[in-house]
Order: structure tokens, then C-alpha cells, then sequence
């Protein structure tokens, strides 16, 4: 929601607020109308049967008590339990009704969202913080039936008691009626005060929730760092004034609503003294009877409670739609890479893969500068180049995470553009230098290659990545948890189940982020041979930062600002001595074996 301010609509709200609610009535309303019409069918019941059991006041008073009619005791007895019975039954059906609604809203809000969520770029997964996308899933989406209940029980339960019992007030005594309703306006003149101070408080209040929850999520994911460094006390710090200042926020929120109680109590005070006081002179004169009076007197009791609700209404509102525009928020952000309206699934003849002048900017960063590579069918291709050369953003360009503002990608002749994004990460395995797991077991996370593959295939995929005999070792075996992010299992054991997921996707393209230089020898001897058998007939691209895992390469691309710089076999570009010659020179001098050090003339002596 903007936050200048705008034209003033009904009830008070401004147009981006009453946009809101015309969405959410948009959105969810015509699909649960019928459910919403027989849940107001019965609020109408309520209300009917509220002001039925004021208006029978009249009866038991004057007949009953003053007049002691025998006859009509048991008449009015047999009255007040229908209406109660009758009005206790509706308003139970109207709930469960408006609770089913309710939820089924809120689960298709949190599906809705994280469709989106699943949709976004890799643009907004870098600016976006963990915090804020949570609390937009799990929170904010509750306030969307939050909205519409408030909606829907206002006009179909609070609204109608009120006309109806206001109705009830005026046929017993229309006078006394002005008197009770006469305080109206200046109850909702200091609830529209309380509803100024509110409004930012609001948002402030959300913003330190998802706060919260960013901070807790990176202890989580941090913790050795977290502990390695000593950082408790001050991580401690920040995260007791971030609570401290939200509950500051949320104990305003809720002092300022609460004082809306003490405004309604002083006025329906004044309103009631004013009509017993009016009244009273009036009985004792002989001019009105107790009955009539009574049943007044009761119709303002019960139109207390839904008149102090509609009252309050706005400030309801008001809370409801910060969570409302959050979420509209998120689901107005573009997809930045989205597919053609008329893409067409990815054919693999032979899976060349070629970068046609490519260039590519993360804002005014430029990170690749016309820029033509092939990377041949079949074959193995190696990028190598310093940090930040620009290797990992072909990758991205090759899965389509982004779209390069100029040139093309393509695969086997096809522009990555033309076709579904389902389609072309079909046809790719990626294999991370940090293999990443997803909470669940081994089974789970394996079968994240091709989820419909059969028990043999699984195996098969595991003993290919080395992966199969750990996996048998391990309590639980197949059905082992992993733990969030594979913390249960060694980096070793996490990149083999990642090259069994690859294994099992069969895919004809292969993305390798230099897969083995987290791991020691051991594992790294392990996870080369599980490497070897998966590039085997595969289009492979490594990046590679140690040259010793490309040397055998079919060709090796050298990447520097952006830019191709050399191209060639190992002994060639070494044999050209540019820039890969250096490069090959530096890391094989550092791994070869140092001679002993002769001691010079002063060490001698000593």
C-alpha cells in the first residue's frame, strides 16, 4: 500500500485500502459464495432470534410477572427456549461454516504464494530476505481470512442483530430510541482517532517479525561460524532489541485497541443512565409500563455487543490489511524469467550447447561481454579464470535463471528463450561444490532427480555415485534423515547422494561446479570415479578452480572479465604460455614436492 496519502472512500478507508478489499472479495469470494450465502442465511437467524428474545422480554414482564397470567407462563417458557435453542443452533452452523471457508482460504493463499515464490527469478531470491518471504507464507496470508470474516460476520451477524434490535427499540419506544442512538457518531469519531495512531504501528510491527525470523534463520544456518567466532553475545544483543522492539510495537497495537473498550463503556453508560433516569419518571408516573421498558432496556444490552463490534470494525481493518497488502505486495512482482507464451518443449538431438555473443549485467555490474562459446556434444569442456570472471553466470544463463540482455543461449540450435523452462532444466544435471539436501531421508533427496523412478533405479543411481555402500552403513539406510541441509551426513556423503540425484535424472547436460574441492582425498578419490561414471556420454561444463580436475578436458575455456581469452587442450594452452600457462604454473609448482632447505652459515654454527 502507498504510503502518500490518498482520497478518502466509505467507512473512512482510503481507495488503496478499499482496492484491497474489492481484491480479496475478488479473489475468494465468488469462489466460496454459495458457502458464504447459507453461513449468512444463519447469521440472519441470529439476529432474528436476538431480537426475538428481547422483544418476549416484554411478555415475561407484564404478563408474567405483573399480570401473573397463569395461562401464558408456560406459552412465553416454551417462546424463550425455542429462540434461544433456535439461536445457539444457527450460530454454531455459521461457524463451522465460516471456519471451513477460513481455513481452506488461508491454504490456498499459502499455495498461492509459494506458486509465485516458485516462479520468481533468481533476481528476487538475491534481494529478497528469508524473514520477509516467511512471514508473507505462514503470516501474512492469515490475513486475508481475517478480512473477509470480519467482512462477511459484520454485515451478515453484527449488522443485522443491530437493525433488528433496533427495530425491536423503536416499536417498544421511538423516543427513547433517538436517546440510545444518539451517542453513535461520537463513538465513531474516537474510534477513527485510534485508528490514525494505529495504521503505522502496523507495519512496523510486521517488518520486526520477519526481522525475527531472518535472524534466527541465519543463527541456524551460521552456528559453527556463530560459535567459532564467539558471536553469541553480540547476536544476542541485536536479536533482544529486535524483540524488544517489536513487542514495544505489538503492546502499543494492542493498548490502543483496548481503548476503544473504555470509550464504548462510557457512552453506552451515558446513554443507558440517561434513558433510565427518562423512563424511570415515566413508570412511576404511570405513563409506561415495566414491560415495555424492559424489553428496551434489553434490546440495548444485546445490540451492545455487535454495535461495539461494528464500532471497532475500521480498526480491525485497518490490522487485517497490512497483512492483506504484504501479500498483495508479493504477488504483484513481476517474474522476471517466465516462459514465451508460445514456447515449446526442448529437443535434444545431441545436447551441443553454445553462448552466441552473450553479454550480461547484475544491474550496472556487467559480468560477460560478448561472449561465444561452444561447448561440443558429448564432450567434457572445462571454464577456468579467477573469482568473479564470470563462470558461474554462464551457468545461470544455461538453466535460464536469468536472461541475458543481449545474444543468445542455446541447445542444439535453440534459443533457451523459445523454449519451456520445465523442458530445458529437464535435460540439465547441476552438481554444486556444496552438494545441498533437502530435510528428509536419503530416499527422498535421490529421488528428487526423477521422482517416479523404480527401487532398482534408485539403487542403481547410488552404487554409480559410490554412494550405495555408505548408505546401507548408516542407521536406517535408505530411510535415514539427512537433517536440514545434509548436517547429519559428512561433505563426502552429501556430494555422492547429490551425483546420485544427478545420476538419476539421465539427463543429456551436465553442470559441475567444482564438485570435489570441499572434500579430502579420500572422498574426493570416491567422488571422481562417481563423477567419471556419470560425464561418461554426457555435454559436461566444469568449472574448475584447480586445474589438476581438468586437465584431461576435451577442451578447456579460459574466462577472464567476462570475456573468452583462450581456448585449447591442456598441453595446448600451456604450450601457447598465456594466461592458462600462468595459471598452470602457479598451482603445479605449489603442488610439487620442496626440496629440504640446505641451512645457511649462522643455523650451522648453532
Amino acid at each position: 500500500m502507498a504510503s502518500k496519502k490518498k482520497a478518502k472512500g466509505g467507512a473512512g478507508l482510503d481507495q488503496d485500502q478499499l482496492h484491497l478489499i474489492g481484491r480479496v472479495v475478488g479473489d475468494n469470494g465468488r469462489k466460496y459464495l454459495p458457502r458464504y450465502l447459507i453461513a449468512f442465511v444463519l447469521m440472519a437467524i441470529v439476529a432474528g432470534m436476538t431480537a426475538a428474545s428481547a422483544w418476549i422480554m416484554k411478555s415475561v414482564i407484564n404478563d408474567v410477572f405483573i399480570a401473573r397470567n397463569e395461562a401464558l407462563v408456560g406459552v412465553v417458557a416454551v417462546g424463550v427456549f425455542a429462540i434461544f435453542s433456535i439461536r445457539g443452533l444457527a450460530d454454531y452452523g455459521q461457524t463451522v461454516v465460516m471456519n471451513g471457508i477460513g481455513r481452506n482460504i488461508i491454504a490456498d493463499q499459502q499455495k498461492r504464494l509459494y506458486n509465485h515464490l516458485l516462479a520468481q527469478g533468481m533476481d528476487y531470491f538475491n534481494a529478497a530476505s528469508l524473514g520477509e518471504i516467511v512471514t508473507r507464507v505462514s503470516h501474512s496470508s492469515m490475513a486475508i481470512r481475517q478480512v473477509l470474516d470480519l467482512i462477511i460476520r459484520s454485515l451478515g451477524k453484527d449488522l443485522l442483530s443491530v437493525i433488528a434490535l433496533v427495530g425491536v427499540m423503536i416499536a417498544q419506544d421511538p423516543l427513547l430510541s433517538v436517546l440510545a442512538l444518539v451517542i453513535m457518531p461520537a463513538i465513531l469519531f474516537g474510534m477513527r482517532m485510534l485508528v490514525r495512531r494505529i495504521r503505522n504501528i502496523g507495519r512496523a510491527e510486521y517488518a520486526g517479525m520477519a526481522k525475527i525470523i531472518a535472524s534466527v534463520k541465519d543463527t541456524v544456518l551460521g552456528i559453527r561460524v556463530v560459535k567459532s567466532f564467539g558471536m553469541e553475545d553480540r547476536l544476542k544483543q541485536d536479536m533482544y532489541r529486535t524483540i524488544d522492539d517489536t513487542a514495544k510495537r505489538s503492546l502499543k497495537m494492542a493498548n490502543l485497541s483496548a481503548r476503544s473498550v473504555p470509550l464504548m463503556e462510557f457512552f453506552i453508560g451515558l446513554s443507558m443512565g440517561t434513558i433510565i433516569m427518562y423512563a424511570g419518571h415515566g413508570i412511576v408516573a404511570g405513563e409506561r409500563d415495566a414491560g415495555s421498558l424492559f424489553a428496551f432496556i434489553a434490546a440495548v444490552l444485546l445490540a451492545y455487543e455487535p454495535a461495539k463490534r461494528l464500532a471497532r470494525l475500521r480498526l480491525q481493518l485497518e490490522t487485517g490489511l497490512i497483512g492483506v497488502g504484504i501479500v498483495y505486495d508479493f504477488l504483484d512482482t513481476p517474474i522476471s524469467t517466465k516462459d514465451a507464451d508460445d514456447a515449446q518443449p526442448l529437443k535434444i538431438a545431441k545436447g551441443k550447447v553454445e553462448l552466441r555473443d552473450l553479454s550480461f549485467a547484475y544491474g550496472k555490474k556487467s559480468a560477460l561481454k560478448d561472449l561465444s562459446v561452444i561447448f561440443p556434444a558429448g564432450k567434457v569442456s572445462a571454464l577456468v579464470g579467477p573469482s568473479g570472471a564470470g563462470k558461474s553466470t554462464i551457468f545461470s544463463l544455461i538453466e535460464r535463471f536469468y536472461d541475458p540482455q543481449k545474444g543468445a543461449v542455446l541447445v542444439d540450435g535453440q534459443d533457451v528463450r523459445t523454449v519451456t523452462m520445465q523442458s530445458l532444466r529437464a535435460s540439465i544435471a547441476y552438481v554444486t561444490q556444496e552438494a545441498f539436501l533437502f530435510e528428509g531421508t536419503v530416499r527422498d533427496n535421490i529421488l528428487a532427480g526423477r521422482p517416479g523412478a523404480s527401487e532398482h533405479e534408485l539403487v542403481a543411481a547410488a552404487t554409480a555415485a559410490n554412494a550405495h555402500e555408505f548408505i546401507l552403513e548408516i542407521p536406517g539406510g535408505y530411510n535415514a534423515q539427512v537433517g536440514e541441509g545434509g548436517g547429519n551426513l559428512s561433505g563426502g556423503q552429501r556430494q555422492r547422494i547429490a551425483i546420485a540425484r544427478a545420476m538419476l535424472r539421465n539427463a543429456p547436460i551436465l553442470l559441475l561446479d567444482e564438485a570435489t574441492s570441499a572434500l579430502d582425498a579420500v572422498s574426493e578419490a570416491k567422488v571422481k570415479q562417481a563423477l567419471d561414471t556419470l560425464m561418461s556420454g554426457r555435454t559436461t561444463i566444469v568449472i574448475a578452480h584447480r586445474l589438476s580436475t581438468v586437465r584431461n578436458a576435451d577442451v578447456i575455456h579460459v574466462i577472464d572479465g567476462g570475456r573468452l581469452v583462450e581456448s585449447g587442450t591442456h598441453e595446448a594452452l600451456v604450450a601457447q604460455g598465456g594466461s592458462y600457462a600462468h595459471l598452470s604454473a602457479l598451482q603445479f609448482s605449489e603442488t610439487a614436492p620442496r626440496q629440504p632447505r640446505k641451512p645457511d652459515l649462522a643455523e650451522a654454527v648453532e
